[in-house]
């Protein structure tokens, strides 16, 4: 495990904390404050404004247009309802249940229907990457969450599923420089100072591990309560600094 999720976001996003990585944020929607989970989710996503006929367009084809556009959204909506079904009964770092597969393919096959220029928009990209996550398809995932954190480097849920990705793929360094970029990026989002610290333990750098856990705590106290069974702080769970961080005075 180890991790919140989205390696926790969407849990925390939505106010149900969980431990493990990644609290199944991602289960509980498409992270609302910062993004454009939520607004897929809900069937908000942002337009690009109403369609206006002009010269050139009889009404037939501003008809055809519209309702082509209308179509395009159902699938994207679609596909994030089919993403959030299939990760229901996912659990991190356990095989992918048979029911979930064929629920999550049904996301990407929404997701292969959808046309440019909305297939190459940040929602559609992240839908897809999050299912591929979600399917364990973590190499595959990984260039897309990429894409998605280089064309909105504010937003939490690709750093996250980066690093998710990296660190099951034996790539545990590289996770962590992903996860500072993050940090750098949105140095106020403290799920990603939490995923650091979980990341940094895990390759036995305690005093980074304990600074990143601080501000995390000093962000949102709920992440203190998430260290009592994160089997990811295990490595540095007696350290005297990781014990008066997560101690809370009677």
């Amino acid at each position: 495990m180890g991790g919140v999720w989205v390696d926790r976001s969407r849990a925390i996003a939505a106010g149900r904390l969980q431990p493990g990585d990644c609290s199944r944020a991602i289960a509980a929607g498409r992270l609302g404050s910062d993004g454009l989970g939520s607004d897929v989710r809900n069937g908000s996503i942002e337009k690009s404004g109403p369609f206006s006929v002009t010269t050139g367009f009889d009404q037939d084809s501003s008809f055809s247009i519209t309702m082509n556009r209308v179509g395009q959204q159902h699938l994207l909506r679609q596909a994030a309802g089919f993403l959030e079904l299939g990760e229901l009964l996912v659990q991190p770092d356990q095989p992918v249940p048979a029911a979930s597969v064929p629920v999550l393919r049904r996301a990407l096959s929404a997701l292969e229907a959808i046309e440019p220029p909305l297939r190459d928009q940040p929602e559609t990209i992240l839908i897809k990457a999050e299912a591929l996550r979600a399917l364990g398809l973590f190499a595959d995932a990984l260039p897309l969450f990429r894409s998605v954190s280089a064309a909105v480097p504010k937003r939490i849920e690709p750093w996250l599923g980066i690093g998710w990705c990296l660190k099951r793929l034996d790539r545990l360094d590289e996770a962590i420089e992903t996860l500072r970029e993050g940090v750098q990026a949105s140095p106020r989002q403290p799920v990603l100072h939490y995923n650091l610290a979980c990341y940094l333990s895990l390759a036995g750098n305690v005093q980074p591990a304990i600074e990143h856990l601080t501000k995390a705590i000093a962000i949102d106290r709920r992440f203190r309560d998430l260290t009592q069974v994160e089997p990811d702080f295990d490595p540095i769970r007696s350290d005297p600094r990781f014990v008066e961080v997560t101690h809370v005075a009677c």
